[in-house]
């Protein structure tokens, strides 16, 4: 019984985080095409590039590294890496990951558990 119970439970985890994902990807995808769209009406005029991150500036990477050292610049670069998964399609991705991985243990969890006499007696009279 425990054991239908986290086998169900690890593919509605499965399915909902999969088409959590496949909503977020969508939406990113439909605000990447209308700004490809709007840049490709825009094509006469000056685009303004994005302005420098600040980790690009020699300066900033100086500071940096006076006040926290390199573990500082390290630290600020994963904060960057980790900011840019949570949004667009790296949080789709994320999301999808992260359901997966979350009904495998599920799944594992589920095989580990001793099986129910009962289903045993139903498993003999139903084989396939």
């Amino acid at each position: 019984m425990m054991r239908e119970r986290l086998n169900f439970l690890a593919v509605a985890l499965l399915a909902g985080g999969l088409a959590a994902a496949a909503l977020v990807w969508q939406a990113q995808d439909r605000i990447d095409r209308q700004n490809t769209a709007l840049q490709a009406g825009d094509a006469g005029a000056v685009n303004s590039a994005d302005p420098l991150p600040p980790a690009d500036f020699r300066k900033h990477v100086r500071q940096v590294e006076i006040y926290y050292g390199q573990l500082g610049l390290v630290i600020e670069q994963l904060s960057d890496w980790a900011s840019g998964l949570a949004q667009g399609k790296p949080l789709a991705k994320t999301i999808a990951a992260l359901s997966a991985a979350a009904a495998a243990g599920l799944f594992a969890l589920a095989k580990r558990l001793p099986a129910d006499p009962r289903e045993s007696r139903i498993r003999r009279l139903f084989r396939f």
